[in-house]
């Protein structure tokens, strides 16, 4: 009984770790989107192009919410789309300068 009651507190232990590895990865997947964001809204997207900038900005909204849900590959998914997005958005400005 008790060698079952280590192997079920390991198994959560372990499944608890990989959980907040997940909200941790995911959370540093943001920063690096909203940082982008930043980026391209310091040089005037909302101007210079603001179809994709505007993607970008949603896309880190959803990203956001879905984290505040605890939805972390939702959050993955919204968030690398943020970045494609926001990197695609700061090409776009250095084409135009």
């Amino acid at each position: 009984m008790l060698k079952f009651g280590l192997g079920l507190l390991a198994a959560v232990l372990v499944a608890v770790v990989i959980g907040c590895g997940a909200v941790h990865s995911t959370a540093q997947l943001g920063d690096q989107a909203r940082a982008l964001v930043a980026e391209a809204d310091e040089q005037s997207a909302s101007r210079l192009t603001p179809a994709i900038f505007q993607k970008a900005r949603e896309n880190l909204k959803k990203g956001d919410t879905a984290l505040d849900k605890g939805e972390y590959d939702q959050a993955k998914h919204w968030y690398e789309r943020a970045i494609v997005d926001a990197e695609l958005t700061l090409a776009n400005i250095q084409s135009q300068q």
